[in-house]
């Protein structure tokens, strides 16, 4: 088992002629990980998006905290979905509703200028994320939000938008 630094360059060809991008990089085997590394573009022009890093400083307090505090990568991907659902633009509207007062779906459908059928597949959708609830009286489903949480999550980027 090697013990040390080890030295490593990756190249990378992009599709225009004459551009590529290397990442070199400093390998601790002692720590196992990459201590410290370099992004260089040859070729073509710098545009604002282009990745370019001329770091040599690394922050292991930071990092440490950073890697014990971090949400686990399950929980990032259950983010992830969830956010996925905030991001229909027709669920939020539903959601924004809700936020307001309790509704059935016919109201919810009128409302929205949908199909009962669109709405309850909206409805199944955010009931699935444990967004909304609904409770039956007769034959008509009541929804509402989920619970407070919901509640502050809308609240919030609203107020965030409106800053």
């Amino acid at each position: 088992v090697p013990l040390g630094n080890s030295l490593g360059t990756f190249l990378f060809f992009e599709k225009t002629p004459g551009q590529h991008l290397t990442i070199e990089y400093i390998f601790n085997y002692n720590m196992g990980k990459i201590v410290e590394q370099t992004f260089n573009r040859i070729g073509g022009s710098m545009g604002k998006n282009e990745m370019t890093c001329d770091c040599n400083a690394v922050h292991e307090d930071c990092l440490e905290q950073v890697r014990r505090d971090i949400a686990s990568d399950v929980e990032i991907e259950r983010m992830s979905s969830l956010y996925k659902v905030f991001g229909d633009s027709t669920r939020l509207h539903i959601l924004a509703a809700l936020n307001c007062h309790e509704m059935c779906v016919c109201d919810l459908a009128v409302l929205m200028n949908m199909t009962k059928s669109a709405t309850s597949h909206q409805l199944r959708v955010l009931r699935e994320n444990n967004l909304v609830k609904f409770t039956k009286q007769g034959k008509h489903s009541y929804y509402s939000l989920a619970d407070d949480h919901v509640k502050q999550i809308l609240n919030i980027a609203l107020e965030h938008l409106n800053e």
